[in-house]
């Protein structure tokens, strides 16, 4: 079972001290930090978590409290901290049932769509990355292709096997890094 503190999960246990789903609320640190569990959970003692009292939606209640920017409520002068007798004053719209449900249905789907996306971001940025390695050692032939020892001819160098055309230099015999300027020149000030 995961076990969270105040800004996630931070392990996980054999035993859970809350049935899921549910909310978790940063206490300590990562003061308003909430976050949703889909299943039973042991929360820290860096975190709070919400028991529901009346018939609200729980998942509504989730995306209404990340709303709320709890954050702000810190009253703490040294660790980030968050009492909850401060949330308890906050006032907040209470929709009927039925639409609390529906509110929580969209944002979900919104979230499901973000998480889709980040994945798919993350995906292609492991690719750019395999990318660059393969482009900044190989090359690209005159056909558009990655180079490789099997269909290209390689040497040995400094930096390991590079392409035959290629040479090693320092990056100084490339280009000149201009220090930062003090204050941005006007339109008619020269830059050297």
């Amino acid at each position: 079972m995961p076990v969270y503190g105040s800004n996630g999960v931070v392990g996980y246990h054999n035993k859970s001290l809350v049935d899921g789903p549910g909310i978790i609320v940063g206490r300590k640190g990562s003061v308003g930090e909430v976050v949703w569990s889909d299943n039973d959970f042991w929360p820290i003692d860096t975190a709070y978590f919400v028991n529901n009292k009346g018939n609200s939606n729980l998942k509504w209640m989730y995306y209404l409290l990340k709303s709320l920017q709890l954050s702000r409520l810190d009253s703490s002068t040294g660790v980030p901290g968050l009492n909850r007798n401060d949330v308890y004053q906050l006032s907040v719209l209470e929709p009927p049932g039925p639409e609390q449900s529906k509110i929580a249905e969209v944002l979900s789907t919104c979230d499901e769509a973000i998480e889709q996306t980040e994945a798919v971001i993350a995906k292609y940025e492991r690719i750019k990355q395999g990318l660059m390695q393969d482009l900044l050692t190989k090359g690209i032939d005159e056909n558009g292709n990655i180079r490789s020892e099997k269909t290209h001819k390689f040497k040995n160098s400094p930096l390991g096997r590079i392409p035959v055309e290629w040479d090693v230099t320092s990056f100084e015999g490339l280009a000149y890094i201009n220090p930062r300027l003090r204050k941005r020149p006007d339109k008619n000030t020269e830059v050297t």
